[in-house]
């Protein structure tokens, strides 16, 4: 059913945007502004951080989250507006390439409003592909060195941490195409 009072939204954040990467900046910058970061500073940002690979995995984020989605009326509008893990997808690409630019405070930044708003704790500097399905309801934590690959399937409370006792390159490699079910924990370099 439609709902005549979405309109002006539906108009503002998606159709009057002239890509899916301005559409979903515009809905997430509304979605995590605060008062230090206004959600005309976030969209900016989020618009200078993302380059081609981004988009390309971004997209690929988006099919994930149609067709992995347990809900019924999954669409590409419904994830584009609704789907929190999707967003925090986008909120991650965004960290990972101002660590990579050695903006690691603006990447904290951005990492902890994350957690508050969407309970996933990823941090900027791992590793993520393209086509990730992420389901954040439950929390989800991913460490520093951890790598995931391209066509994953995150579910709630899942984390992927180190031990606490090493040093370097502690935390899991997921390979391509793998289901971490519900609650699954996986700790080390494995």
């Amino acid at each position: 059913t439609l709902e005549p009072d979405a309109g002006p939204q539906l108009y503002q954040h998606v159709l009057r945007q002239p890509s899916l990467m301005d559409a979903l900046a515009s809905i997430i910058s509304h979605e995590i502004e605060t008062e230090l970061m206004p959600a005309t500073a976030l969209r900016t940002l989020v618009m200078d951080q993302l380059r081609l690979g981004d988009d390309k995995n971004i997209h690929l984020d988006v099919v994930a989250s149609v067709n992995r989605s347990p809900s019924e009326d999954s669409t590409a509008l419904n994830a584009l507006l609704f789907h929190q893990g999707l967003h925090c997808l986008v909120c991650y690409r965004v960290a990972h390439r101002l660590w990579q630019a050695g903006r690691t405070g603006l990447a904290y930044y951005m990492q902890s409003t994350v957690s508050s708003h969407y309970a996933a704790d990823i941090h900027p500097a791992c590793e993520m592909e393209g086509g990730i399905y992420l389901s954040v309801g439950g929390g989800v934590v991913i460490g520093e060195t951890a790598r995931v690959g391209r066509g994953v399937t995150i579910l709630q409370g899942v984390t992927l941490g180190g031990t606490g006792k090493e040093v370097g390159d502690r935390h899991p490699k997921v390979e391509d195409g793998v289901l971490l079910h519900p609650g699954a924990t996986v700790l080390g370099n494995i």
